[in-house]
């Protein structure tokens, strides 16, 4: 269980002993649990699920400058040489289930249900294909000098960023889709495989 430092009004604590479902879900999902203070903290929903997708990579490139019409490209073959990504999350829970067994508790488990939806080995083939699998890329060019290595490495780097971003807003998208299906955890999932 990873803890860190907690803004006032938040205590953290160490529940012990989660269940085999849910100690997978900590390690994989990088889990920090958070207790609030509803009276100092007023929060719209009792619980909250937060994940930050984090990606590195190192690659290389070839580029190349074409001209169609009057117009200059760079058309850039980045290869990607290595990939690191990993998912954090925090979960903010009443302080009420800051004890050593609340792992039964139906809002804290709603909570995993969110991070169940970020730990899915899907996301992980979304992460190397979408960022790790930049095949070609084609931007027009301005002014007339070749253009700088750093000015393509922005080009990749923001094309990763983008990508990234729209993975994260897929994650952000599924979570919604949770709340409104289960009334934020007040009702069972349907289909808990799907």
């Amino acid at each position: 269980l990873c803890l860190l430092c907690l803004p006032a009004g938040v205590a953290a604590a160490e529940p012990r002993n989660p269940p085999t479902d849910l100690k997978r879900l900590i390690e994989n999902g990088n889990v920090n649990l958070e207790f609030y203070d509803p009276s100092k903290i007023p929060m719209q929903f009792a619980g909250h699920a937060q994940f930050n997708l984090i990606v590195k990579t190192r690659f290389s490139f070839d580029f190349r400058t074409i001209k169609r019409g009057n117009i200059r490209y760079v058309r850039i073959k980045p290869k990607i040489q290595q990939l690191k990504w990993k998912i954090r999350h925090t979960i903010k829970l009443p302080q009420a289930l800051n004890v050593a067994n609340p792992w039964g508790n139906r809002l804290l488990r709603h909570e995993f249900d969110h991070v169940a939806i970020s730990t899915d080995p899907r996301v992980r083939m979304l992460v190397e294909h979408l960022i790790g699998g930049i095949a070609v890329m084609e931007k027009p060019l301005p002014g007339r000098g070749q253009p700088q290595r750093k000015e393509i490495q922005k080009i990749i780097l923001a094309e990763q960023a983008k990508r990234r971003d729209a993975l994260t807003a897929l994650i952000a998208n599924r979570y919604r889709l949770l709340d409104k299906e289960t009334a934020h955890g007040n009702q069972k999932i349907g289909d808990r495989a799907a």
